[in-house]
C-alpha cells in the first residue's frame, strides 16, 4: 500500500507498507513501514500527513 503526495504533476512524496523478508524482516504479519520526501519538501508537514494517512489507514 502507498500514499502519495503532489503538487501540479510533480511526486514529491510517498509513504508504503509492504512485507518483505528482507534487512529488518519480523515476521509476515508485520509490514515494514517507509516514507520519503523530496529535500525542498521537507519541513512542511508532509510527511507528518502522509504517516499519519497511513496509520489510519492500517488501524482501520
Amino acid at each position: 500500500m502507498c500514499y502519495m503526495a503532489e503538487t501540479g504533476d510533480i511526486i514529491v512524496g510517498v509513504a508504503w507498507v509492504r512485507i518483505m523478508n528482507d534487512y529488518g524482516h519480523v515476521d509476515d504479519d508485520t509490514s515494514a513501514f517507509a516514507f520519503s520526501l523530496l529535500k525542498e519538501y521537507r519541513n512542511h508537514g508532509i510527511g507528518t500527513k502522509l504517516m499519519n494517512r497511513m496509520l489510519l489507514e492500517l488501524k482501520n
